[in-house]
Parts: structure tokens; C-alpha cells; sequence
């Protein structure tokens, strides 16, 4: 390598690189310019593989969707909906951008197409057609992208901050249950799996005729 030439960067690199950056600093902070600086590199070299922010991303989105998404092509329709809202819920905790980019408009992309289609039709596997499908899906999508949102959008601080707010409530109950972070983590992730197999129980519920719907 010629004296003084930076290193060349892959395309991967530079992807991870994002993702560690906004992790840290949030989507809001990343620029393709911020990236290069972070890595030693050129501008140029991250227009190299980028056109702009979008299209970084959507990259971004993609690898971290790879890591979200575990390959449960087997076993019943609802242990493979649990295991990928347990999945994706994983990779938010390690990774506090990836709810940020799931808010983010028009940034489906290969695997986003996939995990639509993987998570509609394990839905109608249990049953659900028409309307009833279409519902159920926006549920659980809102449900496990905005829960893991809103449970680590304050990464790494989250579970201190949470402990201070249940803090607040002045019961004895969360007193007692909520004594320090690990005690607020068992209890987020009990919420979290609770509320979202009723979720999918009523949905099947209502496929099947035997639960009330208020619409």
C-alpha cells in the first residue's frame, strides 16, 4: 500500500461500522461523512457503495434483519411467531438502532419483504384470512417493533431509567417486585412474551369465531 493511502474499506465493513455508530450515537447522528471519519476513510469511499444515507440504512436494516429473523421454516405456526418476536426482540436489545430504522418509511428491502411474508403466512396458517389477517399482522408488527422501541429506546440506560420511574408509582407492589435492573429485565420480558401470545391466542380466537372483537 502506497505511503499515506487509507485503507480500503468492503462494503460489510462499512455496514457494521453504521450500525455500532448509531447504536451509540442514534440514526440522527450518522452521515455518510460521520462513517467515513469513524473509519479513517474518505467520503468518497462510502459513495463508493452508498448513494446517500438512505440507501446506507436500508443496509443497515437488511444485516440486522439477517440477525433478527431466525430460520424457523419448522414446527407450528405459533412457536415460529414466538421464536421471531423473541428473535427480533434480542437483536433490539443488543442493537437500540434497529427500532429506530424499523420506524424509518420505505425501507422494506429484500428481508423486509421476507419477514412480512414469513410472519403472514405463519398468520394464516392459524387460520386468519380476509380482514382478520390483515389486522392481525399490523398487530403484531405494531406490538413487537413498538414495545422494543419503547423498552430500549433509552439503551444503555433503560432499565435505570425504567427502575426510577416504577420508582414513582409510590406502591408497594412495585416496590417489592421492582427491587433493582435485573428484577425490571425479567419483568419486561415477561410482559413482553405474555402480552404478545394473548395477542396471538385472541387473533386465533377470533379466527375461529370464539372471541368478541369490538369492531
Amino acid at each position: 500500500m502506497a505511503p499515506g493511502r487509507k485503507p480500503t474499506r468492503s462494503r460489510e465493513e462499512f455496514v457494521v461500522a453504521a450500525i455500532a455508530f448509531a447504536d451509540e450515537k442514534g440514526i440522527s447522528a450518522l452521515t455518510l461523512r460521520s462513517l467515513g471519519v469513524e473509519l479513517g476513510a474518505a467520503t468518497t469511499a462510502v459513495y463508493r457503495y452508498f448513494a446517500n444515507k438512505g440507501d446506507l440504512i436500508l443496509a443497515m436494516r437488511e444485516a440486522l434483519l439477517v440477525e433478527a429473523i431466525p430460520v424457523t421454516t419448522g414446527g407450528a405456526a405459533r412457536e415460529r411467531l414466538i421464536a421471531t418476536a423473541i428473535s427480533f426482540r434480542d437483536t433490539a436489545r443488543r442493537h437500540p438502532c434497529l427500532s429506530q430504522i424499523m420506524g424509518l418509511p420505505a425501507l422494506e428491502g429484500d428481508n423486509g419483504a421476507a419477514v412480512m411474508t414469513f410472519t403472514i403466512e405463519a398468520l394464516a396458517d392459524l387460520g386468519l384470512t380476509g380482514p382478520a389477517l390483515v389486522r392481525g399482522y399490523r398487530q403484531i408488527e405494531s406490538f413487537v417493533v413498538g414495545t422494543s422501541a419503547y423498552d430500549f429506546a433509552d439503551a444503555p440506560r433503560h432499565l435505570e431509567d425504567r427502575l426510577g420511574r416504577m420508582r414513582l408509582v409510590g406502591r408497594e407492589e412495585f416496590d417489592r417486585q421492582l427491587v433493582d435492573t435485573e428484577s425490571v429485565e425479567a419483568d419486561n420480558e415477561l410482559a413482553f412474551i405474555t402480552s404478545f401470545t394473548w395477542i396471538l391466542d385472541g387473533l386465533v380466537a377470533e379466527a375461529l369465531g370464539t372471541f368478541s372483537s369490538p369492531a
